[in-house]
């Protein structure tokens, strides 16, 4: 008798508990990813020079949902390099590659060293009276090695110095060849004369 009822309260529990993972809202299905990461255990840093500017995109995924997500994102380290093209997004449902850009930027007198980038991304749901309720919230984390090294921009006066080059030697093969084209015609004979005598 105590064994049955031992059963059945493991029984009843395990019901409550299949009950309660069931009616999880899928939303725990939305996750990021980054190129760049420092989770503790590994790491993959982003390596940049002084003066130097990129675009890193993360990518943000809401697998196993057919309800799309609107995701709030807040950089809460690192605010002195990296900011965000916009701060909200809405990721599809069912799918895994919505693009997230965060601009890194290294002012050329900036220190060399490392520096950690942290952004939390959370999911928004409205609520009551207009009111915003956040929801799950995941994380992406990654370092930033500022190197000694300057980097350089080309000035616009040698962009424009390189497209002024192209341009005249392209008027320049035009030219030559326009010459070309009016000797042969003012020229015929002499042309066919040579050729005839060379085949001989």
């Amino acid at each position: 008798m105590e064994k049955m009822k031992k059963e059945t309260k493991v029984f009843l529990l395990s019901l409550v508990i299949a009950f309660f993972l069931l009616s999880i809202n899928p939303i725990k299905a939305f996750g990021v990813s980054s190129p760049y990461w420092n989770d503790g255990d590994s790491e993959n840093p982003l390596y940049m020079s002084r003066g130097e500017e990129k675009i890193i995109e993360i990518n943000l995924q809401n697998r196993e949902s057919n309800e799309d997500e609107t995701v709030k994102a807040e950089i809460v380290e690192g605010q002195e390099i990296a900011k965000l093209k916009k701060d909200i997004v809405v990721v599809k449902g069912n799918s895994i590659d919505t693009k997230f850009p965060v601009e890194i930027k290294i002012p050329k007198n900036f220190t060399p060293g490392n520096y950690k980038v942290k952004i939390i991304f959370k999911t928004i749901t409205p609520g009551e009276s207009g009111a915003v309720k956040m929801g799950v919230g995941m994380k992406v984390s990654f370092d930033v090695i500022v190197g000694e090294k300057i980097l350089e921009k080309p000035s616009k006066i040698k962009k424009e110095f390189f497209y002024i080059l192209i341009i005249l030697v392209i008027v320049l093969l035009i030219i030559i060849l326009m010459i070309k084209k009016f000797f042969v015609r003012k020229n015929p004979s002499k042309i066919l004369t040579k050729t005839k005598k060379q085949k001989k």
